[in-house]
């Protein structure tokens, strides 16, 4: 109602301006499993305070806040002539937004994504205002963190767009539209094969293969990710099981699995991967785990206890993306992990450039003194190899060697693997 008197009001008197703003807490699951539930309410609580007295601060005291659903609000800004001021005012509140809140002992900085719809004379009822604000938050998402974005052409058709692939993805895991391709893992000596990396594919039935970079963070965002999650440790974990049931693999070969961060701080995670192990038959120590330092940061509190667990039951742990994230070195002395994996971003330059030489190499020798493993990721030259191989690197991956491959392929190469170890036929031994 109070939409519709000021969307007459608007139509009225053309110098007289509202704006509706569609705000999203972002994270909001991952707050309520740091927090607790209590918490998360009172994070609410807040803030729909801190909305209310942003707008009042603007002298807009008719300005109304409401809470949707969730963790999303409405606030309809009055007294905004054009986009430019909705879009100041949003920013505004959004700082305000953006203060540390405190919770016992747990402090969070929350963050939103935000969109901005500005009243005009091509609106007839507020639902369509309602929802081109909310079709701008929607695109505000897909641009990462605290993103403000105002409504445009176009926006629309995106998010229907944008809700059909997220309904899609839910009947692609239960469906088996998902598959996973893994690419192998080299020792640089011998350009033997010493696992696999397991990388999840989305076979659309319309639009044929989907990339993950658009879907994984449609899973994350909707929460799909922990059903994915499991549907893809419990794959490569099936998988690797048959394949050492069908071919002569001796040496410990290994699958890897990345964990997301909403995985990665689920309870109870060393038993559900326990659980999985005895499910499909596989040897923990056949099964490495992937995290990245984001999903340490997330999961803080948690992060130590959980990587005991999962070393308890013999699981190797990798670094992912070493050196991409916030305290690479600290999180190497507190976390139990075996393995870096070096970020593809240091590799590109090994081959010519000497500050990524001394950079890798800096990192080599720090693992060594750890009495830690490393994965060199990204290789996709010879001159890369040769040159990881002469600091000492024992293992890389990378389209030099190898595409990440189907189930089927990689079954064939190993059929065909003699005395000397499982090798992939195309790529020469270093010298």
């Amino acid at each position: 109602e109070h939409l519709e008197r000021r969307l007459q009001q608007a139509h009225i008197d053309a110098d007289w301006g509202f704006a509706v703003l569609s705000v999203a807490i972002e994270r909001f699951k991952m707050v309520n499993e740091t927090l607790g539930y209590q918490g998360g309410d009172a994070l609410l609580l807040e803030i729909a305070s801190r909305l209310t007295d942003a707008a009042a601060l603007r002298q807009t005291p008719d300005s109304v806040v409401a809470r949707l659903n969730g963790a999303e609000f409405l606030v309809c800004l009055e007294g905004v002539a054009c986009e430019r001021e909705a879009l100041a005012a949003a920013g505004d509140i959004y700082a305000t937004l953006r203060q540390p809140f405190q919770w016992r002992r747990e402090r969070v900085a929350p963050s939103a994504a935000m969109g901005v719809a500005k009243a005009d004379e091509t609106y007839s009822h507020p639902e369509e205002l309602m929802r081109d604000a909310d079709s701008a938050m929607t695109e505000a998402k897909t641009l990462g963190r605290g993103r403000l974005v105002c409504y445009s052409s176009g926006m629309r058709e995106r998010a229907a767009a944008r809700l059909k692939m997220e309904a899609d993805l839910e009947q692609a895991i239960r469906s088996g539209e998902l598959v996973l391709h893994y690419q192998p893992e080299i020792e640089l000596a011998t350009s033997t094969i010493a696992g696999f990396e397991a990388l999840v594919r989305w076979r659309h039935p319309e639009r044929g293969m989907i990339s993950p970079s658009e879907f994984i963070p449609l899973a994350e965002e909707s929460g799909l990710i922990l059903p994915l999650g499991d549907w893809g440790l419990t794959e490569a974990c099936r998988q690797m099981a048959l394949w050492r049931s069908l071919y002569a693999i001796g040496e410990p070969l290994h699958v890897s699995v990345n964990l997301s961060a909403r995985q990665f701080g689920r309870a109870g995670l060393a038993e559900h991967v326990s659980e999985v192990l005895a499910k499909t038959s596989l040897s923990a120590d056949n099964l490495r785990l992937e995290v990245t330092e984001s999903s340490l940061m997330s999961n803080q509190e948690t992060a130590l206890d959980t990587m005991q667990d999962l070393k308890a039951l013999g699981i190797g742990l990798h670094m992912d993306d070493f050196g991409t994230g916030y305290s690479s070195l600290n999180h190497l002395h507190r976390y139990p992990f075996d393995t870096l994996k070096i970020d593809r971003s240091f590799v590109q330059g090994i081959a010519e450039d000497q500050d990524s030489i001394e950079i890798v190499g800096t990192i080599l020798d720090l693992a060594r003194s750890l009495e830690m493993d490393v994965v060199a990721e990204g290789i996709e030259t010879a001159q890369q190899a040769q040159q990881l191989k002469s600091l000492g690197c024992r293992l890389g991956q990378g389209y030099y060697f190898s595409r990440p491959m189907d189930a089927a392929s990689i079954g064939a190469m190993l059929a065909s693997a003699d005395e000397s170890g499982f090798r992939l036929p195309a790529v020469p031994v270093t010298n």
